[in-house]
């Protein structure tokens, strides 16, 4: 923790002296005006003692520059087509992860070293790499913006090293068909139509829960379902249903006999827009009510069942759902498809692993090789 002293010099003016111990040595700097001598105090404590970013922020107070804080906020009040929750994130970042760090700092001097320090002070807060990458493209973004608008000739983002992310696959849960009945049978009545059918079609839950009854052709040979759109969140933190995840999300998928025998009494004597899955009332389903239910279906699965260790979520029912579709003979492509993938490259990143049959047949043709 820094410091601030008032002092006197010899001609008895007044000085403010802010001091600091970096890597065991003590560090200060004087300032004339205490406004500076806090605002660099609080840089620095915000920034691990970095002298570089605290002396930046101060200069570009006192030059009346154009700042960083100022350009991301501009950048944001430019996008063309960002969904209310969009814009309610990037706000959050700029609050919590921009302003106290790089956001008084002008937006011509900011450069590698300052970003490198940020990357650092942001993993010493312990934020996730996919965090921290997030925020750093919405830094870079605006750089972008900055140099379109002629703040500054280049994107100083460009080459900062970031933390490498974990990749979804290892937290993935893949429950077997067994694992699955297991779970099903103790699971509450009440939401056994809707965790069946995420585990059949391998929609995302709020692709799910925002399905009405037209959606669903339950007479077609084979029964689908049209997921097209999904529940949002807007400025205030309501729910509204918009568009899915990406143009591709939008797509039909084919339902087993047995899911629509389990959805027929939600669709009978419905009208066409009424929620396939809904509250009592007729009202969205939250995701709280289904994960209560489904961890206490967990436990007493593994309760029943020793051998049964693992601790799914409910979107590993997605995962589960594809994983079935590979291991049953379905293509890459036709997972993709599915799961509303704008490409195999993501379906093969996660789940080309399970793809026994493909393996085994790699090992017939190098056996075959081998032998001549």
């Amino acid at each position: 923790m820094a410091s601030i002293r008032t002092r006197n010099r010899v001609d008895g003016s007044e000085y403010h002296q802010v001091s600091w111990r970096e890597n065991g040595k003590q560090c200060g700097r004087s300032f004339d005006v205490m406004a500076e001598a806090e605002m660099f105090k609080a840089a620095l404590e915000m920034n691990n003692n970095n002298e570089d970013i605290a002396d930046a922020i101060v200069f570009a107070y006192l030059k009346g520059a154009r700042t960083v804080g100022a350009v991301v906020a501009e950048h944001i009040d430019l996008l063309v087509k960002p969904t209310p929750q969009t814009i309610r994130n990037y706000r959050h970042m700029l609050a919590e992860h921009i302003m106290p760090h790089l956001g008084g700092i002008a937006v011509k001097d900011l450069d590698l070293r300052h970003l490198t320090s940020w990357v650092r002070s942001m993993q010493e807060k312990k934020l996730a790499p996919k965090t921290i990458r997030n925020v750093h493209g919405l830094i870079s973004a605006a750089m972008e913006t900055a140099m379109r608008l002629g703040y500054r000739p280049d994107n100083p983002c460009r080459g900062v090293t970031l933390p490498t992310t974990e990749h979804a696959e290892d937290h993935e849960q893949f429950l077997t068909w067994d694992e699955w009945n297991l779970i099903y049978k103790h699971l509450n009545p009440l939401y056994q139509p809707l965790a069946l059918f995420l585990v059949m079609s391998g929609a995302r839950f709020g692709e799910a829960t925002a399905v009405t009854v037209a959606d669903l052709n339950a007479a077609g040979k084979p029964a689908t379902v049209r997921i097209s759109k999904s529940w949002k969140r807007d400025a205030s933190n309501g729910y509204y249903v918009g568009a899915p995840k990406t143009r591709s999300s939008k797509r039909t998928v084919s339902l087993p006999p047995t899911c629509v025998q389990a959805l027929i009494p939600a669709i009978e004597g419905q009208r066409g827009d009424t929620l396939l899955f809904r509250t009592k009332t007729g009202g969205r389903i939250a995701q709280r009510y289904l994960w209560d239910a489904w961890t206490a279906a967990v436990e007493d699965a593994r309760k029943e069942d020793p051998r049964f260790t693992k601790t799914p979520r409910i979107h590993d029912l997605r995962h589960t759902s594809a994983s079935w579709g590979l291991q049953g003979g379905l293509s890459l492509y036709e997972v993709a498809r599915r799961l509303g993938h704008a490409s195999t490259a993501t379906t093969e990143r996660v789940y080309a692993h399970l793809m026994h049959e493909g393996m085994a047949k790699g090992a017939d043709v190098m056996g075959k090789m081998l032998e001549g």
